[in-house]
């Protein structure tokens, strides 16, 4: 393997990484924050019915990934408390290595289970 080989390689790696960071990180976090944003610009109370519709989305985050971090079914009543403290005990092991589990793990995701929790705090 030549030098440019290896230069054409290492530069295509860091390029999927850029993408990949783009994509599936930067992107979705630009679009909850543009959301945030507008939501505030339209209107200084919250709709009850929109609060209900961001508090639904993050039952239904919540509850999808704490099934899948459990590896079972979980009831749908369960509390938003309960699946937040599986939410936040993967993000503690996942942060630890951030880069490895940015690609391949839960960081992601429970990253944007974290904006979705805030946006509902910040609407109620």
């Amino acid at each position: 393997m030549g030098s440019s080989d290896l230069d054409n390689w290492v530069q295509k790696a860091k390029d999927s990484t850029v993408g990949f960071y783009t994509d599936h990180v930067e992107q979705p976090i630009l679009s909850i924050k543009d959301d945030l944003f507008e939501t505030f610009r339209k209107q200084s109370i919250m709709d009850p019915a929109e609060l209900e519709l961001t508090s639904e989305k993050l039952h239904r985050m919540l509850l999808a990934f704490s099934e899948r971090a459990k590896g079972q079914k979980f009831p749908e009543n369960a509390s938003d408390q309960e699946m937040l403290e599986i939410v936040m005990s993967k993000y503690e092991k996942e942060i630890r290595h951030p880069i490895q589990n940015l690609i391949g793990g839960e960081l992601v995701e429970a990253l944007l289970i974290q904006i979705q929790k805030l946006k509902l705090d910040i609407e109620t």
